[in-house]
């Protein structure tokens, strides 16, 4: 993220892009949605509680595509 567009953020989600979380599950509920919401993390870790095939960390599953 280019440094004038992270300080155009509010304080909170500056914060917030400091942060690097898992979550629990292979599945993100409607709990772990508000928490990405509400803490709008720098970036999301995937560890092996979260994969269930090799299919579903494909890039374009990710993106949605």
């Amino acid at each position: 993220m280019p440094a004038d567009h992270f300080l155009s953020l509010p304080f909170e989600e500056q914060i917030g892009q400091f942060f690097f979380i898992g979550l629990p599950g292979t599945t993100i509920d409607q709990e772990a949605r508000e928490l990405l919401n509400e803490i709008k993390p720098g970036g999301i870790i995937l560890f092996g509680r979260n994969i269930e095939s090799a299919e579903q960390v494909r890039l374009p599953i990710i993106c949605g595509n």
